[in-house]
């Protein structure tokens, strides 16, 4: 038993450098001071038990004294600081007895003196010293507890944490003074070592309260093989200490193993089960389940038809899943036909302000366009210099939560800092997205269905109308392209008229010119009527759908290629006519033609093909361009992507509208396309258009 002085030496250690290494502060310093007193405490115990004919047992007993002093003091010294460093005069006091104590201790026999007589250490004591000692230990004991008393009822903001110094020293008093006290009055001193053990609980208390409840952090959550080890250590340590505490009387430890049998029978798998939820919760770190949260609001809120309601509830479940300081929401005020009036606050009891405030206006007119979860130092300046000045703090101790619903912004909770002061992190922010996403749904549903279809017809309503315009504007772009090409088309006739009139010198040359002249008048002539033909969109909007043959669609669009340029193979095979409207394919054919150009952009080979498949046209057009990279296929149909690179390297350089329009043109005429590719092969889009 006297090994678990040692092992509770070690971990004394480690508080004390881990403390001196987290917070180098003053009451840390004293945490860590004391907590080498305590732990050479253990080891001097563990020598005078274990090799007292090894050592100066004289010595080793005073040394153990004076750490004990040490202790003492270091606890006084912090209850008498916590939280907030006072002005204290009795320190002066305390430091002379510390100081006479341990001249005492070291040069004269005032106290007590130690012996070894029979392998056992014998002690000596002198009872007008030792009194005096006793008195001086308690008298620091007592006041220290006064000073925490004092200190709970002063910082309202500091109990959760003044609650564990309380559990550290008072299960230190319930093991000290019944195994070292009580229980030796009846002559049972098989558990001294118990109480001297007990001293490590004000150590990690104390720790675990001024590192604001970071020192119990893992870095692992609490899994179920790993609570059942834990309960394996539990039961294994339980029989081991059983079994120590009665080795004199086999009897006693007969009914001790089955008492311990009986109860790990009964509570085994209950305190598994405590390890793996009651355990979590309190000493991970930022634990909380996301799965049973959503089901706590979802069944509180599923037949809750009040929004203020819905949102207090919300907040509620937070409060308690992550354990707020302080929370706050704002929400949007109704009239009694359900228009918005304003937002206002909620505070923590769920009442209501009576007239809104400026500052809730600020923050609601900020989120009205956000929909997703921020922190408080992300938000622009009015919202961060209004909350910081209500107390709710930067480093993400600050989370905002915006919730809304078909009509507007609903309302939003503020989460300020948490009890153990832990930062929110990426985990709670996709925790906040996912209740958000959740709760849309809800508010949705609490929107009148009315509404609901009012405002769907209108968003189709408008979306028809957009790709009107837009298949508008494909046909004026057609239009203009057409007029530029013919423009240039024209260019060429005119220029060899103007020189030849130029080179004419008499009637002989007169004559020899007219024909050239003739010639290149009918070819203008000839591109003006193919150019009007191309851009005359009045029977299209007379009469919506009319007979159309496909190969003459193909024919016009393919002659706005520049041949000089590329390589053009027009193979049409003879096609019934389909009902249909000339312009709007034109358009379709148009953009993929453009686009097979775009991709040839040093020239190459254009394919333009038609035939007749199982009832269908068939059209491709193929290009012996760059291909369509693999991760851009899936887009191509995307309204405003762009496979065309800018200057600044995105990859929505064009407005991304063409395919889109070839899209919804094929679909409007009952057609499908498709396309295939391979980069730095080339692409080949293939219109299917059905015949009846």
């Amino acid at each position: 038993m006297n090994y678990f002085f040692l092992l509770n030496a070690a971990i004394l250690f480690f508080l004390a450098g881990y403390l001196y290494v987290k917070k180098k502060e003053r009451l840390t310093k004293v945490l860590s001071i004391f907590n080498i007193g305590l732990g050479l405490w253990s080891i001097f115990v563990f020598l005078t038990q274990e090799l007292p004919n090894q050592i100066n047992v004289d010595l080793i007993a005073r040394l153990q004294l004076i750490s004990v002093m040490i202790f003492v003091n270091g606890i006084y010294y912090f209850c008498s600081s916590y939280p907030y460093q006072r002005k204290n005069q009795k320190y002066l006091i305390t430091i002379v007895l510390f100081v006479f104590f341990c001249v005492a201790f070291l040069f004269t026999d005032f106290v007590t003196q130690a012996r070894v007589e029979n392998n056992q250490v014998v002690y000596t004591d002198n009872p007008a010293g030792l009194t005096l000692y006793v008195v001086y230990i308690a008298a620091l004991g007592i006041s220290a507890l006064a000073y925490l008393v004092f200190s709970y009822k002063a910082y309202p903001d500091y109990r959760p944490r003044i609650r564990y110094l309380f559990i550290g020293l008072g299960l230190f008093a319930i093991f000290g003074i019944g195994c070292n006290l009580i229980l030796p009055l009846f002559g049972e001193y098989r558990f001294l070592a118990l109480g001297r053990l007990s001293s490590i609980f004000p150590a990690l208390f104390f720790a675990y309260a001024i590192t604001k409840h970071e020192f119990m952090d893992v870095a692992v959550i609490i899994n179920k093989r790993n609570s059942w080890i834990l309960v394996f250590v539990f039961i294994v340590f339980s029989y081991f200490i059983a079994y120590e505490s009665s080795q004199d009387s086999q009897s006693l430890g007969f009914i001790a193993a089955m008492l311990l049998g009986l109860f790990w029978a009964a509570f085994a798998a209950p305190f598994q089960n405590f390890l793996l939820t009651t355990a979590n919760r309190k000493f991970v770190r930022g634990w909380y389940d996301t799965e049973n949260l959503i089901s706590e609001i979802s069944s509180q809120i599923t037949v809750e038809k009040s929004r203020q309601e819905i949102f207090k509830i919300i907040r509620n479940i937070l409060d308690e899943g992550f354990q707020l300081e302080r929370s706050r929401i704002i929400v949007a005020e109704r009239s009694a036909d359900g228009k918005l009036l304003h937002y206002i606050s909620m505070d923590k009891s769920g009442k209501l302000k009576q007239m809104p405030s400026q500052s809730d206006q600020i923050v609601s007119e900020y989120f009205k366009t956000k929909s997703l979860p921020e922190f408080l130092e992300d938000v622009d300046a009015g919202v961060k210099n209004y909350l910081s000045g209500q107390g709710y703090k930067l480093s993400r101790q600050c989370a905002l939560i915006p919730f809304h619903s078909p009509d507007y912004l609903e309302g939003i909770i503020i989460l300020g800092e948490r009890s153990n002061q832990v930062p929110y992190a990426g985990r709670d922010i996709k925790f906040f997205v996912r209740l958000v996403n959740y709760m849309s749904a809800i508010l949705y549903r609490l929107t009148p269905l009315e509404k609901l279809e009012k405002q769907y017809f209108d968003n189709k309503q408008r979306l028809h109308e957009a790709e009107i315009q837009l298949i508008r504007a494909q046909k004026i772009e057609a239009i203009v392209h057409a007029t530029r090409q013919c423009h240039h088309e024209i260019r060429t006739p005119l220029n060899i008229i103007r020189l030849g009139i130029g080179r004419i010198k008499g009637m002989d040359d007169l004559e020899a010119y007219r024909n050239i002249a003739s010639e290149e008048i009918n070819r203008a002539l000839e591109i003006v009527e193919e150019t009007l033909t191309i851009t005359d969109v009045s029977k299209a909007t007379i009469d919506r759908y009319s007979s159309v043959d496909v190969n003459e669609v193909l024919r016009r669009c393919s002659r706005l290629v520049d041949e000089t340029r590329y390589t053009q193979v027009l193979a049409l095979q003879d096609l019934p006519r389909i009902k249909g409207i000339f312009s709007d394919l034109q358009v379709a054919v148009t953009n993929l033609i453009h686009n097979a150009l775009d991709a040839m952009p040093t020239g190459g080979m254009l394919e333009i093909r038609s035939s007749l498949s199982a009832g269908n046209i068939i059209i491709e057009i193929k290009d012996s361009g760059v291909g369509i990279a693999e991760h851009l296929r899936s887009r191509v149909w995307e309204p405003y992507f762009s496979g065309q690179e800018s200057s600044v390297g995105n990859s929505t350089a064009g407005r991304g509208w063409g395919l889109t329009i070839v899209n919804r043109i094929v679909t409007e005429h009952r057609g499908t396309v498709n396309f295939v590719s391979q980069v730095n092969e080339g692409t080949t889009f293939t219109i299917s258009l059905p015949v009846d």
